[in-house]
């Protein structure tokens, strides 16, 4: 088994966002799907999912985390600031949260084998138009993932 080098010096988040954005990137790949960088992020999205097949588009704010918040059904919370819940509901283009759950710490999160790769983890999605608007004054919305909405 091929061993995974130590992080160079980033902050931990940026390596999880990094992350959490080629696994996406990865799982559009495998599925036709194209992805893309936006530019200058102003709708709150980190891609752009265009199927070229039916010329469907959505956007998609991703999250990584390896400790996440699950509750008694096992499904995922995941805490979204409310500046970036805003933009992503503004635009007319359907918004998706994707979190991605990584289930060892760094740097187990791949195994190498000549043959294979073993990610440590899930991804999970939800639209934010099903994500309840805030209370005024409220820094944050609970947008609920459930184990059933895997992303393949």
């Amino acid at each position: 088994m091929i061993s995974a080098p130590t992080l160079p010096e980033h902050s931990h988040n940026d390596w999880l966002g990094l992350f959490g954005q080629t696994w996406v990137e990865g799982i559009c790949a495998s599925a036709g799907v194209e992805p893309s960088v936006p530019r200058i992020e102003q709708s709150g999205s980190d891609l752009t999912l265009t199927d070229p097949r039916s010329g469907e588009v959505v956007k998609v704010q991703i999250k990584t985390t390896s400790s996440p918040t699950r509750v008694a059904s096992g499904d995922y919370r995941f805490s979204l600031d409310v500046a970036t819940y805003r933009r992503l509901r503004a635009t007319t283009t359907p918004s998706y949260l994707v979190l991605v759950v990584l289930h060892k710490p760094h740097p187990g999160w791949v195994d190498y084998e000549h043959d294979r790769s073993l990610v440590h983890g899930a991804s999970y999605v939800t639209a934010i138009d099903e994500v309840a608007e805030p209370r005024d004054g409220q820094q944050t919305v609970t947008v609920s993932l459930p184990l059933g909405n895997l992303l393949t």
